[in-house]
């Protein structure tokens, strides 16, 4: 996680490979994806805003560029849910993910 580096540096690694994800399941003919995003992903205040809730424009508020791609991959995988593709997404938004810095485990 880059709480610096701006939106354009991290479209590729996060709302790019959402949208791969997207085109590997139905090429798969997967019915399901579940993706781990990040609650930096919300407006402050919105914490408990639903991916189908979310406004498109409010992504523009977010802001660093990791909140706006990792909200821009949970549009795109709303988008996939639309009756033309027909996919099953469960957005997963943990605060933080972390482990030992010493061993690496949990």
């Amino acid at each position: 996680v880059n709480m610096v580096l701006k939106y354009g540096a991290l479209r590729r690694t996060n709302a790019r490979s959402a949208r791969e994800a997207v085109i590997v399941a139905k090429v798969c003919g997967c019915h399901r994806i579940q993706h781990v995003s990040s609650t930096s992903a919300l407006e402050a205040g919105q914490q408990q805003e639903t991916l189908w809730q979310r406004q498109p424009e409010s992504i523009a508020r977010l802001r660093t560029g990791y909140a706006q791609s990792k909200a821009v991959a949970e549009e795109l995988l709303r988008q996939a849910t639309l009756p033309e593709h027909g996919l099953e997404v469960l957005v997963y938004r943990p605060s933080t993910i972390s482990a030992s810095c010493v061993t690496g485990v949990s």
